[in-house]
């Protein structure tokens, strides 16, 4: 499985390189925050829902500890899409109750959580 860090989907942004990004993430979780135009489509519903991606189209699959997003991309390259598993281990990448948080000097749609009303 192909695997991808937060310097590497820097570079693809910097040469103006389509970047599609499928979330695996429940519903619940996307509405702590999410990356902007990113598609989501829960890990259990997958197999129903794989009709809404493009095999000519090359995916970065995202959850929030890397678990999921793993078997989104071996199941999905067993199907025939070109999908690359994010990898955040050792790439700048900081954490905050799980999320995604890029590093700030990469110009790239991050999650953020929403904050909760009081």
């Amino acid at each position: 499985m192909k695997t991808i860090g937060a310097q590497e989907v820097e570079q693809l942004v910097k040469k103006q390189e389509q970047v599609h990004i499928l979330d695996v993430r429940e519903v619940e979780e996307v509405k702590t925050g999410k990356i902007p135009n990113a598609l989501n489509i829960p890990l259990p519903l997958l197999e129903f829902r794989m009709h809404e991606l493009d095999k000519a189209k090359k995916y970065i699959v995202v959850c929030r500890s890397g678990g999921r997003s793993g078997m989104a991309a071996r199941f999905l390259e067993q199907q025939g899409y070109s999908v690359t598993k994010y990898d955040r281990r050792n790439d700048g990448v900081e954490r905050g109750n799980g999320l995604i948080f890029l590093d700030k000097n990469i110009p790239l749609p991050v999650l953020k959580p929403r904050r909760k009303k009081k």
